[in-house]
């Protein structure tokens, strides 16, 4: 079956009479496009399909959810027969559940140009779908109107027409999207639906769970409503989280608090009690200290029952300042950790902490990192993280998160461990870990909310602002992931836990894989084109999970119709939902193994000791987890000869080993000799947790010393690492040494060279040494990039001890090893210029440093203005003409920056100038250059002059002579100028500069593009013109602002706007933030990540730079885009048609 000739085109598969006339169908229609598309999510029909390829499974739903049908056909072969089978499956509560199943056999499919639905004469699910129905042909008689689909209202499960609703949703994208009436106040009501509720007795058979597994309804409503997080106490009862206010009403304080009881010991709960009420916006829980820990931003609160009637009559306030500016992006995740912490995700919107222990201690800043409150000490200290709704910890305490479009982080280190060391701009310590990709497609059951497809099309058709994720696909990829949390589906066995995410908006939850990869994991996809658990009830939405005392997976689904911040809404559709449904509604399951069997319900609250010791040696991590904070809670000095004799026990396992650890800290019983004898744990996981706990020893003797610097040369790349981390505490040749180790074996590993980095102070040339005696590392690119980041340290922390013995070192080393000394010199010259001591290195290189950066600028100077030379052979002299000294560089530079050189010269002789510095006379010569140059090299200049406080002042002066004028920057650069941190500079831009007015007259200018026949191949050129720096499209250009793929479906008249007018719809993963350094620098970019040491700007080609906290003043939003304002003035009218023409293509 091909298409040749047509773009679009309808197969008819015939679904014989025979079937029940309220489920029958005449004919089922599936559309074909050139390339594949998605039917309900599940497998697709191409265009062309090979002989003996099956079509299908493809998979429909009613909407009410009780009918299904499954569509299968094979071909034997290109010329034979085709075999069509027709299953549908209907579920009522009158006439219970049928499942039939017709084989067809007829010859090949055949395209055809008509859609047909059984019900007939004209009548259709709406005029957008009805005006494709092939009236000429014959249908069943004409449905009662009582039995019609009808729109606009909550469908009536035991009316509506199988299938119907399924063919509409499924053909609402194609067919709707020819409706040429969409305007912001047109009536969608028609379109949009209202599905009605599964109730729970019914709710169970909408799931399809994997294979081995089963889904149990414990809880639903009246029991609980609107759950989003729960913690089991030790007793097995479930306090759960009520976000009743969700998601209009913050100021209402409706959320609740629920303790929910299994009064008979079967698994599912049979009471429920109000613990607490009157909260606003609660969106986490942890018990803890007799009560629960809450989550109610701004406040972090402990709530008790101080007199047992199982209300919480007391509040503590622990910390508050957690941000409330997005209702879906707040603080959740409290987790407890082995390090006897109480763990918890800040999420997006971060926080500015200040706790009730020390009210008068500046406030904690969260941006992009989590927290860690110590119930002990009072304190809360930052933590690697960064997600947004999911936070959790594998059974050996490593840290996994999500966020909406990522759905899989690993936190691969702590950054605490950075603040040591102040000339390091570490690495991120999150990334993400899907094999698939951070947004990877999903495979839902469900229907597509109507609400969905119409918002696409708006957005698509630029009638409403918004983003279109997905490349126009309303749905089928991970767009709400969250709740990640690592299940151990057979707690008996070593194998390494799966990784389950839901994902909210499409009723499912996804599970992974997880494997070890040197410091970091890889998640893969365990189910082929199928979820763990997936439900073709709308309303199932799983937003938490939690691993229960009998070691089940717990999924916590809200039940709502409608999960979406408010602010995603357009009010043509936003007026037609009510977000408030199911606000009365909730429910909580139970997955577990097939063979699962209920275990005795935990009655820990009231154990005894030797209870709790007892369960830290339990399979089932949520009894060791539970055990040790009881314990810790209970402060009995009787616990510890029982946590001692465990650990001296010669069955000890390793997982009851760390929660051993971990309460011995906690009592302050954890002594060296204990510490020592885990360093040679047979369990590496056992070493690792040693070393971290070792850190807490104020005055480590000798033999700890020894011990810990003995796991330099430990077999497993994990314990190696964290005695990297571990070293950097301990001043000493014996740890300066086993850092060194550490440098040589695993310097290809970047989690392994962040830990040695972090580690060095004084004394550092030991390791540094080591790396360069080592052929090994000197001889890759990661290995001297490496080492000349060391010796830029060791140059910016100018220790004159250090300097001596480096100095003195590289002398003898320049006499034995020529070629490497070479090596050396190059990375040596790339330093900064401003260093003092580059005399003394050259001297202590020896003449062949002088010499050779002679010849290399002598080389460079002939090359850099051959233009015989390839321009990539020119852009490398030019790079290497930065190490020559001032005038010769600007003379030669000067030369290069005119209108005959090529476009890329110019751009490297700006580069190479911005590199240098600040000095006066850099800044003159490229403000005199600016009106030579093109609009794109203008912005680049302009944007590295902005850079300097003292290039700054020289382009204001400029302005007032009139030597520049203000239309050579554009509006961004003219707002940084007025907001700028020098009172001198504001002063001056005020005075110089008025304010840009509004851009919607340029917007109804540009308008006219939309009319005019664009060229796509000039439309490219525009786009790699201007769009390439912070684009990437079809392979080209730099991905820095968000995607342009989607404008292929979003339309043209949004694409124009958003070029036009950059700040008009923003997501805030793209505002830009303003860094002042302490050296007078402006650097302006996206935050793509910070750590405990430092802050990393992403800029326009992909460009990173990597902040140091030492040398920022201040850092602060800038409120608008990355991208610039005034575009226009690179883009004509005649260039923007052009430009949507290439961005709109198909090819």
């Amino acid at each position: 079956m091909q298409s040749r000739n047509r773009r679009h085109q309808v197969v008819l598969l015939p679904i014989q009479a025979e079937l029940p006339v309220d489920l029958a169908i005449k004919r089922f229609a599936i559309r074909l496009a050139r390339q594949p598309i998605r039917f309900d999510q599940f497998g697709a029909f191409p265009s062309r399909v090979p002989a003996q390829q099956p079509l299908g499974p493809l998979v429909g739903h009613a909407a009410d959810q009780r009918d299904s049908a499954v569509v299968d056909q094979h071909r034997s072969d290109s010329g034979g027969s085709a075999t069509t089978t027709v299953r549908l499956l209907s579920s009522h509560p009158r006439s219970g559940t049928t499942d039939r199943s017709c084989p067809l056999r007829r010859p090949p499919l055949m395209p055809v140009d008509v859609v047909s639905f059984a019900s007939g004469r004209g009548t259709g699910p709406s005029r957008s779908v009805r005006h494709a129905v092939d009236s000429s042909r014959p249908r069943h008689g004409t449905r009662p109107e009582s039995e019609r689909f009808r729109l606009g209202s909550r469908i009536a499960p035991a009316l509506a027409t199988p299938l119907r609703l399924a063919m509409l949703l499924v053909l609402a994208p194609f067919a709707a999207a020819q409706e040429p009436h969409d305007t912001v106040d047109k009536d969608y009501s028609d379109e949009l639906p209202r599905i009605a509720p599964v109730e729970p007795s019914d709710a169970a058979a909408t799931f399809r769970v994997a294979d081995g597994f089963r889904i149990e309804l414990v809880a639903a409503e009246p029991l609980v409503t609107d759950p989003i997080a729960v913690d089991f106490d030790g007793d097995g009862r479930l306090y759960v989280v009520e976000m009743r206010d969700y998601s209009e009403h913050p100021d209402e304080s409706l959320g609740r608090i629920r303790r929910l009881v299994d009064e008979n010991g079967d698994g599912r709960f049979d009471s429920s009690t109000i613990f607490a009420e009157g909260l606003s916006w609660p969106t986490a829980i942890l018990c803890a200290r007799g009560g629960v820990l809450v989550g109610a931003p701004p406040d972090l609160l402990l709530l008790t029952d101080a007199d047992g009637d199982g209300i919480a009559e007391r509040r503590e306030r622990v910390a508050t300042g957690f941000s409330r500016s997005n209702v879906q992006g707040m603080m959740n995740s409290l987790r407890w950790g082995l390090d006897h912490r109480i763990h918890g995700s800040a999420s997006t919107t971060g926080a500015s902490l200040i706790t009730d222990a020390n009210p008068d201690a500046p406030p904690l800043e969260l941006r992009g990192r989590d927290f860690a409150w110590d119930p002990i000490a009072g304190t809360i200290e930052p933590t690697a993280g960064g997600g947004q709704h999911g936070m959790d910890f594998d059974r050996w305490g490593e840290k996994f998160v999500c966020s909406n479009s990522d759905h899989l982080r690993f936190a691969r280190y702590e950054d605490r461990y950075l603040g040591r060391n102040p000339w390091f701009a570490a690495p991120a310590p999150t990334i993400s870990i899907a094999a698939d990709g951070p947004q990877a497609d999903v495979y839902r059951s469900s229907p597509i909310e109507p609400w969905r497809i119409v918002r696409t099309r708006l957005r698509a058709t630029g009638v409403v602002p918004g983003l279109v994720e997905g490349g126009g696909r309303p749905a089928g990829y991970f767009t709400g992931a969250t709740g990640v949390t690592l299940y151990e589906p057979d707690p008996t066995s070593d194998e390494l836990p799966w990784a389950i995410v839901a994902d909210v908006g499409s009723n499912l939850v996804h599970r992974k894989r997880l494997t070890r990869v040197g410091n970091s994991y890889v998640g893969e996809r365990i189910d082929v084109q199928s979820e763990f658990i997936a439900s073709t009830d709308i309303w199932f939405r799983p937003v938490q999970f939690a691993i229960g005392p009998d070691a089940a997976l717990y999924v916590i689904d809200m039940y709502r119709e409608v999960i979406e911040h408010p602010a995603s809404l357009p009010e043509p559709i936003k007026k037609h939902l009510d977000l408030d449904s199911g606000r009365d509604r909730g429910r909580i399951w139970r997955v577990v193994p097939e063979r699962f069997e209920q275990p005795p319900p935990p009655r820990l609250e009231s154990a005894a000791n030797e209870q709790l010791v007892e369960a830290l040696a339990d399979r089932r991590i949520w009894w060791r987890r539970t055990a040790t904070r009881l314990l810790i809670e209970r402060r009995d000095p009787r616990a510890v000869p029982l946590l001692v004799a465990r650990w001296q026990a010669a069955d000890r396992t390793p997982l009851e080993s760390l929660h051993l650890l971990s309460a011995l800290d906690a009592y302050g019983a954890l002594d060296e000799t204990i510490v020592i004898d885990g360093l040679s744990d047979p369990d590496s996981q056992v070493r690792r947790w040693s070393l971290i706990w070792s850190e807490r020893i104020a005055s480590p003797s000798a033999a700890l010393v020894r011990a810990i610097a003995a796991t330099a040369d430990d077999p497993a790349l994990e314990v190696r690492t964290q005695a990297a981390f571990t070293l950097g505490a301990i001043r000493s040749p014996a740890a300066d040494a086993a850092l060194a180790r550490i440098a040589r074996r695993d310097h290809a590993d970047e989690v392994a060279r962040t830990a040695v980095t972090s580690s060095l102070g004084a004394g550092s040339t030991t390791v540094i040494e080591s790396l360069l005696t080592s052929e090994t590392v000197r001889d890759t690119d990661t290995g001297k990039a490496w080492i000349a980041e060391l010796l830029g340290q060791v140059a910016a922390r100018g220790a004159a001890t250090e300097r001596a013995e480096l100095l003195a070192w590289l002398e003898r080393w320049s006499e034995s090893d020529l070629e490497s000394h070479r090596a050396l010199i190059e990375q040596l010259e790339r330093w900064p210029t401003d260093h003092a001591w580059r005399t003394e290195i050259d001297a202590a290189l020896g003449p062949d440093a002088a010499v050779r950066r002679a010849e290399t600028i002598a080389g460079a100077r002939e090359r850099a203005v051959d233009r015989t030379e390839s321009i990539e052979r020119r852009i490398e002299a030019i790079a290497e003409l930065r190490r020559a000294d001032e005038a010769t560089l600007l003379s030669l530079l000067a030369g290069l920056i005119v209108p005959t050189e090529a476009i890329e010269v110019q751009q490297s002789a700006i580069d190479a100038l911005l590199a240098r510095g600040g000095t006066p006379t850099i800044g003159r010569l490229l403000i005199e250059k600016l009106p030579e140059l093109s609009p794109a090299l203008r912005r680049r200049a302009m944007e590295g002059l902005l850079e300097r406080t003292l290039w700054t002042v020289a382009v204001l002066e400029a302005l007032e002579a009139g030597t520049l004028q203000a239309t050579d920057l554009d509006p961004s650069q003219l707002r940084r100028l007025s907001d700028h941190s020098d009172a001198t500079v504001r002063e001056l831009a005020a005075r110089l500069i008025a304010a840009p007015g509004p851009r919607d007259e340029l917007i109804a200018t540009y308008r006219a593009a939309l009319d005019r026949e664009g060229d796509r191949e000039r439309g490219r050129a525009t786009f790699v013109r201007v769009c390439a720096n912070c684009h990437r499209v079809d392979g080209v250009g730099h991905e820095v602002g968000p995607s342009l793929a989607s404008f292929r479906n979003r339309g043209a008249e949004a694409l124009m706007t958003n070029v036009i007018d950059p700040n008009r719809e923003i997501n805030p993963q793209f505002v830009a933030y303003a860094a002042s350094m302490v050296d007078g620098r402006q650097v302006v970019g996206m935050i793509d990540g910070e750590t405990a040491a430092s802050v990393t700007l992403r800029q326009a080609e992909g460009k990173t730079e990597t902040l140091r906290r030492g040398d920022l003043d201040d850092l602060r939003s800038t409120g608008v885009s990355l991208m610039p304002e005034g575009l226009e003035r690179e883009i004509t009218v005649d260039q923007m048609a052009d430009l949507i023409a290439y961005l709109m293509s198909d090819e």
